[in-house]
C-alpha cells in the first residue's frame, strides 16, 4: 500500500525542467523548486511516521536533479537553504542539510 502511495506520489510530482528554463539567466532555478517540493511535503505531512523517512524524502526531493542541473553544488546549497528559510520557516533545515551531504557523496 505505501509502495502504491509513493509510486503515485511521484508520478504526479514529477516536474519537466525544460518549462522551468529561465531564459535571462540561462539556467533552471532548481533550488527554487526543490524548496517549494520540500515545504509541500512538510506542510503535507507526507512523510510524518513512516519508516525509513530519510531515505523516502531524499528519494522525493532528488529524484529529478540531475548532475547536469547543479553546476555548483556549494551556490546550490546556498540558495536552497536561503529559498527554504525565506518560504518555509517551521522546516528543520538541518534535514535538509544532511540530506544535500548525501546527494553530494553520491555525486562525488
Amino acid at each position: 500500500m505505501i509502495f502504491l502511495t509513493f509510486s503515485i506520489l511521484f508520478s504526479r510530482e514529477s516536474i519537466t525542467y525544460s518549462k522551468l528554463y529561465n531564459n535571462e539567466t540561462n539556467s533552471i532555478d532548481i533550488e527554487n523548486i526543490l524548496s517549494n517540493k520540500i515545504c509541500d511535503s512538510f506542510n503535507k505531512k507526507l512523510f510524518e511516521g513512516l519508516a525509513n523517512e530519510k531515505i523516502l524524502k531524499f528519494n522525493y526531493y532528488f529524484s529529478n536533479v540531475s548532475n547536469k542541473d547543479i553546476k555548483n553544488i556549494t551556490n546550490f546549497r546556498k540558495k536552497l537553504l536561503l529559498d527554504l528559510q525565506k518560504n518555509c520557516q517551521e522546516y528543520e533545515i538541518s534535514e535538509v542539510d544532511e540530506l544535500l551531504e548525501v546527494y553530494e557523496n553520491l555525486k562525488k
